[in-house]
C-alpha cells in the first residue's frame, strides 16, 4: 500500500468530549462500531477517550522537552499543540482500529456485494481466479468497421492491437465485486479503508488476436483420380473439404481505475467517507474475456475514433 501524504484523521479544534461524542455517533449510525446502550455511555467513551489523549500528549510532551531546557513562549506553545494534536490522532487512530478491516469498504460498495449475493446461485459470475469468460461478448455493428477474419491474413498498416474495436460485454454488479475483492487481495486494506472502481470497465485491449488453421483442398471420392480437373475444381464437394478451426481464441484483457479511499474526519467529528483518496492503479485488470478471432471486428486506430 503506498504511503499517504497526509496520515491525519481528524482536522483538530474545539472541545475535544464533544468531538469525540460526535465522532463515536458517526461511527455507529454506520454500523462500523457497535452501538452503545445509551447515549450516556458513549459520552463515558468519549470521556475516556479525552483522558486517553491527555496521557498521550503529556508522554509526548515529556519525550519532546527532554533534555533540553524549559520552553516558554511560542515554543512552548508550539509544542503543547503539536502534543495535543498528535496524540489526538492517535486516540482516534485507536477508534478507527475497532472496525472490522472491511467493514467501511463493503459499505461504500453495498450495490456490489447486495447484488452479487443475490446473483451468486444463478449467474456467469466474475471468476477471476480462472480470468476468463465465454459467451458474453457481443459484435459492434458499425458501418466504419468490418470483419478481421483470419489474423494472419490482416494486411493493414497498423498494428491489428490498435485497430481491434472491444467487444460489448455484459458487465454485472458481480463483475464489480470480484474485481474489489482482488483490489483487497492484491494491495490489502485495514481499517477504515475501501476502494472503488471506474465502473464499467471502459478500457479494453486486445492481447492475443488469436490463431485459426485451415485444412488443406482434399478432392471428393468422385474427383480422386483426376483432382486437377475443372469439375473437381468447381465440385462442392471438394470445396466443401477445406475447413477453418480455431487453434487459439483471440484475448481481450479489459483494465479500470482503482483508487484507494480512506475515511476521516471535520473539526466537528462528522464522518468524510473519502477524507483521503488517491489513485493506485490506473490500468487494474478486470478480467480476460475470450473471442473467435472472426468475429472480432476492426476500425479507425485508436485516437481517431
Amino acid at each position: 500500500m503506498g504511503t499517504f501524504t497526509n496520515d491525519h484523521w481528524i482536522d483538530s479544534s474545539g472541545e475535544g468530549s464533544d468531538r469525540f461524542t460526535r465522532i463515536i455517533a458517526e461511527l455507529q449510525e454506520q454500523s462500523l462500531i457497535p452501538h452503545s446502550t445509551s447515549g450516556e455511555s458513549a459520552r463515558a467513551l468519549a470521556w475516556e477517550l479525552v483522558d486517553r489523549r491527555d496521557r498521550i500528549a503529556a508522554e509526548l510532551w515529556d519525550c519532546r522537552t527532554s533534555g533540553i531546557s524549559v520552553p516558554v513562549g511560542k515554543t512552548a506553545l508550539r509544542l503543547a499543540s503539536g502534543a495535543l494534536y498528535d496524540a489526538e490522532q492517535a486516540v482516534v487512530d485507536e477508534l478507527v482500529s475497532r472496525i472490522p478491516a472491511r467493514a467501511v469498504h463493503e459499505r461504500m460498495n453495498s450495490a456490489a456485494y447486495l447484488a452479487a449475493d443475490i446473483d451468486a446461485a444463478t449467474a456467469e459470475a466474475a471468476v477471476l481466479d480462472t480470468h476468463e469468460s465465454v459467451g458474453r461478448a457481443t459484435q459492434h455493428e458499425a458501418t466504419d468497421t468490418e470483419l478481421l477474419g483470419d489474423p494472419a491474413d490482416y494486411a493493414g498498416i497498423d498494428p491489428i492491437e490498435d485497430v481491434a474495436i472491444p467487444p460489448r460485454i455484459e458487465w454485472t454488479e458481480a463483475d464489480r465485486k470480484a474485481v474489489l475483492d482482488e483490489a483487497i487481495g492484491t494491495y490489502g486494506i485495514a481499517a477504515g479503508e475501501w476502494y472503488s472502481v471506474e465502473w464499467p470497465p471502459t478500457e479494453g485491449s486486445l492481447w492475443d488476436p488469436g490463431y485459426l488453421v485451415t485444412s488443406d483442398w482434399e478432392p471428393c471420392d468422385e474427383h480422386a483420380d483426376d483432382p486437377d480437373s475443372d469439375a473437381a475444381l468447381d465440385c462442392v464437394r471438394c470445396e466443401d473439404s477445406v475447413t477453418t478451426e480455431v487453434e487459439a481464441m483471440a484475448v481481450w484483457k479489459f483494465t479500470t481505475r482503482l483508487t484507494h479511499h480512506r475515511i476521516g474526519f471535520d473539526s466537528n467529528g462528522s464522518l468524510i467517507v473519502d477524507r483521503v483518496a488517491e489513485e493506485i492503479d490506473p490500468t487494474f485488470e478486470v478480467r480476460e474475456i475470450t473471442q473467435d478471432p472472426r468475429l472480432i471486428r476492426i476500425g479507425l486506430p485508436r485516437g481517431h475514433r
